[in-house]
């Protein structure tokens, strides 16, 4: 009766080692799984490609204004659908703050203006040049003017500007709305704001978004020559910002 009892506790012994070894050898498993997923995960990060370009801002108050960047070199050909642009500036108006920029509309489709009474659908800031297939510099742009439908190369340009202030219709008269003031072509007159959208029949306010206001925001209009506006370009697939710069505007006066 003893020995059996002796027996007994000698298999109960024996379990807790073989535990601890089942133990160990899930954990070496785990570990090595871990492992191998966080090599995985390193070895396949994207490298962001290199650019260098020249920015230029130019706020004169009228149909001139106009944010313009070049392409100086770049290490290899950067599709810009792989872009994000996220703009910011910031200012005093009166004895208040006004901050501005966008990241929402840049890149995407919006109603720039409205020909023959449809709306035209553009995404911004619109490319021209090296890069850029079947371009053109007035009119209905192509659409492979359009951001995210053409690639970043030494000397491709790509610019936002305004839905310039103009009569409609061959009508002095007749308002087709946009920014800064227009020229009467009948009385020969100035009609129209510096800095101010006009509502008409081409650019109703509220349903529209321009260029400007697509890569510098809804209230871009505020800005002045000398304010300073920051202009980052994010390569999405590796997260990382490849281009940051700190533009002074600068402007003319219209007349």
């Amino acid at each position: 009766m003893i020995w059996r009892k002796a027996e007994q506790n000698h298999e109960d012994a024996i379990s807790p080692v073989i535990g601890v070894m089942l133990l160990l050898v899930v954990t070496i498993i785990i570990a090595a799984v871990v492992s191998g997923f966080a090599g995985n995960i390193a070895g396949s990060s994207v490298e962001a490609p290199t650019l260098a370009a020249t920015a230029n801002l130019e706020i004169t108050g009228d149909k001139d204004s106009r944010l313009y960047v070049r392409v100086d070199s770049v290490s290899e050909p950067i599709p810009t659908k792989d872009l994000r642009i996220i703009t910011s500036w910031s200012k005093d108006v009166d004895g208040e703050i006004v901050r501005g920029g966008n990241t929402s509309y840049a890149g995407k489709s919006v109603t720039s203006y409205y020909s023959g009474g449809k709306p035209v659908n553009e995404s911004h800031p619109v490319g021209y040049g090296p890069g850029v297939e079947d371009w053109k510099t007035y009119g209905t742009l192509n659409i492979s003017q359009h951001f995210g439908n053409y690639t970043l190369e030494a000397g491709t340009t790509f610019r936002a500007s305004p839905y310039r202030s103009r009569p409609g219709g061959g009508h002095s008269e007749d308002n087709r709305g946009g920014y800064g003031p227009r020229l009467d072509t009948k009385t020969g007159n100035v009609v129209g704001e510096l800095y101010k959208y006009h509502d008409g029949s081409n650019y109703p306010i509220g349903e529209c978004i321009d260029s400007m206001q697509s890569v510098l925001g809804g209230d871009w209009n505020k800005l002045r020559p000398g304010d300073v506006v920051n202009l980052k370009i994010m390569h999405t697939p590796s997260g990382k910002v490849i281009y940051d710069r700190d533009i002074v505007a600068t402007g003319r006066s219209f007349l």
